[in-house]
């Protein structure tokens, strides 16, 4: 498990049940959906080298027209 995996699970951990009665099932459903996505990317970040990851970053930042140096 990632440092970032375990940050995000603290920090979501501490929110937990705070807030408006109601909204307590929707931010376990948000935050069980944050944690299985961070599981996954973790996951894919294992697999892929970085040399792709990079690869793959720069032709998105290409499509979506952004300047890097701007």
């Amino acid at each position: 498990m990632s440092l970032l995996s375990d940050e995000l699970r603290h920090l979501l951990s501490r929110r937990g049940g705070k807030g408006r009665g109601g909204g307590v099932r929707h931010i376990e459903a948000g935050k069980e959906a944050a944690m299985e996505a961070e599981m996954q990317a973790s996951r894919e970040r294992a697999v892929v080298p970085l040399e792709s990851r990079v690869q793959q970053f720069m032709e998105m930042l290409t499509e979506k027209e952004v300047f890097v140096l701007s």
